[in-house]
């Protein structure tokens, strides 16, 4: 579903219902940006686009309906964004997942961490990538993980289903990391920002918590990064023009990159692997 037309900038934002996500709509929705969020609860996203509207009476969104965990869908959708907004400024890929348990699959026998926080955002992007290419802006956000493996090997995928659930979590966040580094060596034109948040008080956050411990809860807030705070952050890199082509972020600050980052080999190596997972070459 779409809003009135509108030549104001328009972002991309996946996860955008909760926590970094929604609240980085939330500020670029009152700043007049137009915004396309993407959810599998329609319900959710109705109300979050009711609350934007009151606090922006002209606000212009779009929205789609989708499960991050179902990949044929997720094509289909990924075509319809393209042809409502052929020329998009700015993709921010902020989903996430943590599995519910070890070796938790989809229908299609591929562990949901892969699926959620890498392939399907990797879907998205490949087929955004044109309409991104014909704004003057070209900019790529990611909400990376500081779980990253300084040391990694592709084999290790091969057991992937035995890993414990933030294991899987940081590993498919780290595949996801690398990709955009993989695409900006082709892509010298665009902008790509990778975001390391911390551990941020969210949904996804307070899941890794044992059921039993979960009204400990509150007391978490006190120790984990503040969503509101993140999206602030955010928001300020995406109105920021920085010397770099691809760079990692803070607290909006720029830090070094990780070594494994930059194995060119090892980008090489993920994003075959993610294309034969999808039934590519």
């Amino acid at each position: 579903m779409t809003s009135s037309n509108s030549q104001t900038k328009k972002i991309l934002i996946t996860g955008g219902t909760n926590g970094i996500g929604k609240e980085v709509a939330r500020i670029l929705a009152i700043k007049g940006y137009h915004i396309i969020l993407t959810a599998r609860n329609e319900k959710l996203i109705k109300e979050v686009i009711d609350e934007f509207s009151h606090l922006n009476p002209e606000l212009k969104y779009s929205y789609y309906l989708v499960d991050f965990l179902d990949l044929e869908k997720m094509k289909i959708v990924s075509k319809e964004i393209l042809k409502d907004h052929p020329i998009i400024d700015f993709i921010y890929m902020n989903a996430a997942m943590i599995p519910k348990k070890r070796g938790e699959q989809t229908k299609d026998g591929i562990v949901t961490s892969m699926v959620v926080n890498f392939l399907s955002q990797l879907i998205l992007f490949e087929t955004m990538l044109p309409a991104l290419k014909k704004s003057e802006t070209k900019m790529v956000l990611h909400t990376t993980s500081m779980s990253t493996n300084r040391k990694f090997s592709m084999t290790e995928l091969d057991r992937i289903h035995t890993f414990g659930r933030i294991k899987s979590y940081a590993v498919t966040k780290q595949l996801a990391a690398m990709s955009y580094y993989y695409y900006s060596r082709y892509n010298l034109d665009v902008i790509f920002k990778l975001v390391d948040p911390g551990v941020v008080y969210t949904k996804t956050a307070i899941g890794v918590i044992p059921k039993y411990l979960r009204f400990i809860g509150p007391l978490a807030a006190v120790f984990l990064s503040n969503p509101k705070k993140v999206a602030k952050d955010v928001v300020a890199l995406i109105e920021r023009e920085d010397p770099k082509q691809i760079a990692l972020y803070k607290n909006a600050k720029l830090i070094k990159h990780h070594m494994i980052y930059q194995d060119l080999k090892l980008q090489d190596e993920i994003i075959t692997y993610a294309h034969s997972l999808l039934g590519e070459k």
